[in-house]
């Protein structure tokens, strides 16, 4: 479960920022495959489909979302190391009874939660 939330966490905006990369360019290069046509007033190309995004913007939309990746990843290890402080500075201090009980808790409650058919929500 934690590996799905950190995945969708960092993989949209890692993609994003690659597609964008990869578009800004490929949008002045090739013009005719991208739909887009020249504007004498701005000196460059624009789309047809109305999001009008010149290679300026999709480069900065492209910094956006790699600053949004590497804010990601910095809480992510941020979070882990604070729960992992607490638990090396907290684990002296919890016994395994203590430990067992709070995991016997856990199993009741998803006993007590099951669905009709035998399955489980987690």
């Amino acid at each position: 479960v934690i590996g799905v939330a950190i995945s969708a966490s960092l993989l949209p905006p890692a993609v994003n920022t690659g597609m964008l990369i990869v578009l800004a360019p490929y949008s002045k290069w090739k013009p005719d495959n991208y739909a887009t046509t020249y504007d004498e007033g701005k000196d460059e190309y624009v789309t047809n489909d109305g999001s009008n995004y010149s290679t300026h913007e999709l480069y900065e939309m492209a910094a956006c979302s790699f600053v949004l990746t590497l804010m990601n990843i910095f809480i992510i290890f941020g979070t882990a190391m604070f729960i992992l402080w607490i638990k090396d500075s907290l684990g002296s201090n919890i016994k395994d009874w203590h430990q067992v009980s709070f995991w016997d808790k856990v199993s009741q409650f998803k006993r007590s939660k099951a669905l009709p058919t035998g399955r489980s929500y987690g």
